[in-house]
Order: structure tokens, then C-alpha cells, then sequence
């Protein structure tokens, strides 16, 4: 039930209103072998669902959530360097 919940959730763009699951395959000009590799898509498809992604380790969030602060950081240090040229740019008038 799992792996049909997740895999529904990870291909919500080729699933439709109908629940009909939408695969198609223009590689070839033969009917056969588009059906062959729609085929290997969806058991590329199901294969990858069923993959068990391992928990992140407390130091790899750590370090993740460190990282993403520093970009954050260096980016509004960016903006606010890239805003004073423009405000020393600007004439004033009297």
C-alpha cells in the first residue's frame, strides 16, 4: 500500500483524473518496440519507488542545515553590496 502511495505521489503528473497511469514512448516508428519501452519505463518506474532511501545521520543535518545558512548568509551579503552600488549611483537633488 506504501509503494503504491508513493509511487503515486512521485509520478502525479502522469497519472490522470481517472487514475489511469499515462507512459508513452516515441523512439521508434515500430508500435512493438515503443510498447517494449513503455514497458521498462514503468518497471523503471517501480523499481525506483521501491528503492528505501536511508535516514539522513544527525551530523548530515547538521552540516546540511550549516550550509544552507551560509549560502543565505553570502546571498544577502550579496544583495546588500549590489544595493549599495546602486544607491551610490543615484543622484540627489537639493
Amino acid at each position: 500500500m506504501f509503494l503504491l502511495i508513493y509511487f503515486a505521489s512521485q509520478h502525479t503528473n502522469r497519472i490522470n483524473r481517472s487514475g489511469e497511469l499515462i507512459v508513452t514512448s516515441e523512439v521508434s516508428r515500430y508500435q512493438m518496440r515503443n510498447l517494449s519501452d513503455c514497458l521498462q519505463k514503468i518497471r523503471d518506474m517501480i523499481a525506483a519507488a521501491s528503492v528505501k532511501h536511508k535516514q539522513p545521520s544527525q551530523e548530515d543535518v547538521a552540516l546540511r542545515r550549516y550550509r544552507i545558512d551560509k549560502m543565505n548568509r553570502e546571498r544577502l551579503q550579496q544583495k546588500k553590496m549590489h544595493t549599495a552600488v546602486k544607491r551610490s549611483r543615484r543622484v540627489e537633488f537639493d
